[in-house]
């Protein structure tokens, strides 16, 4: 099933042929965490808050066939200027199964509106398509329905030094939808982008926070801010540069293509090496959307509509608690 993103292009697209054919904490963020839970063994409850931001913005449309109606513009326009936003919590466990350290990511959807829900599940298809070396395009909603909760259980792979790559990664929700279900990290990857940093806090081989930023190329300080640039092909970006979509709708073929995609990452470190105090990245793309239909006189129509695509995600940590290894191991082991 095609996105809705490209619904809404169709939609364009047949109102434009028709005009034209027409004419309790136990130590805080501000504390020293590390004083207070064994790293080598660790039994934590982590909790934070996600923000997530997703922005379009029409650009302009052009056709091969002649000057595009200003009423028919303006209609594409409404359609593709939106801006949808969601806040919700995240608890993070820890603890040891087994001998093995084992993470589980609890995200909170209840408060996350329809629409937001809609460009979450656009978002991870698309990722899907062009990021999984599995070739699944699983989407959000295919995965787990419409869940008020999803826990991601992230499990280390055996060798310590294939680091957060080779861990696996099983969801549960309060649907039941496909649970136990193995998932490639870069599906929870398109609606987390920070989600490698959780991963890190588990299975990471240096400190959570130097696994997670070495994929920028290019780190600046300031004030105890940590700014990343270039950071456009890990899993800190969510829109890829050159990511191409072809799909056929009825006699309609669609190309949808990002390019000029810049990813901005920004760490507020606070006063200790493991949890910062926030996360916040930025990732920005110029989209071409190129549709082409044939018309009755056998010529072609293409038509291009140029929009600028911002997705924004934000992290904020609020407290750490150390629990017992009885409490965090029971927690965890969910399959």
């Amino acid at each position: 099933m095609a996105p809705a993103y490209l619904f809404v292009c169709v939609a364009a697209l047949l109102a434009l042929h028709m005009a034209l054919s027409a004419a309790v904490v136990e130590a805080t963020l501000e504390g020293e965490p590390e004083n207070v839970i064994d790293w080598d063994s660790p039994s934590f409850v982590l909790t934070a808050e996600q923000t997530v931001t997703s922005k379009s913005q029409f650009k302009g449309i052009d056709s091969s066939i002649g000057e595009v109606p200003e009423d028919v513009s303006k209609n594409v326009q409404n359609m593709l200027d939106k801006q949808y936003d969601a806040t919700f919590p995240i608890t993070f466990t820890v603890g040891t199964v087994d001998g093995e350290k084992v993470g589980l990511l609890n995200i909170t959807m209840t408060d996350i509106s329809p629409e937001m829900k809609m460009t979450m599940d656009e978002m991870s298809k698309e990722y899907m398509m062009t990021a999984s070396t599995s070739g699944d395009e699983i989407s959000l909603h295919e995965a787990h329905g419409d869940p008020v909760w999803v826990g991601y259980q992230i499990l280390c792979p055996d060798s310590a030094t294939e680091g957060i790559e080779g861990i696996e990664i099983v969801a549960v929700t309060n649907t039941g939808q496909n649970d136990c279900q193995t998932y490639p990290k870069e599906f929870v990857s398109s609606v987390l982008p920070t989600f490698d940093f959780f991963a890190s806090l588990v299975c990471g081989t240096e400190t959570s926070l130097d696994d997670w930023k070495q994929e920028c190329q290019e780190w600046t300080e300031d004030s105890g801010v940590s700014t990343g640039i270039d950071c456009t092909n890990g899993a800190h970006s969510v829109l890829k540069e050159g990511k191409t979509q072809n799909v056929e709708v009825d006699d309609m073929d669609i190309k949808i293509e990002d390019s000029a995609v810049s990813t901005i990452v920004k760490v507020d470190m606070g006063e200790n090496k493991w949890i910062p105090n926030s996360l916040d990245s930025e990732s920005s793309a110029t989209r071409t959307t190129v549709m082409t239909s044939p018309l009755p006189s056998d010529a072609v129509m293409s038509l291009t509509t140029m929009s600028h695509k911002v997705h924004e995600s934000l992290m904020e940590f609020k407290s750490i608690q150390a629990v017992s290894p009885e409490v965090s191991s029971k927690a965890v082991q969910v399959c």
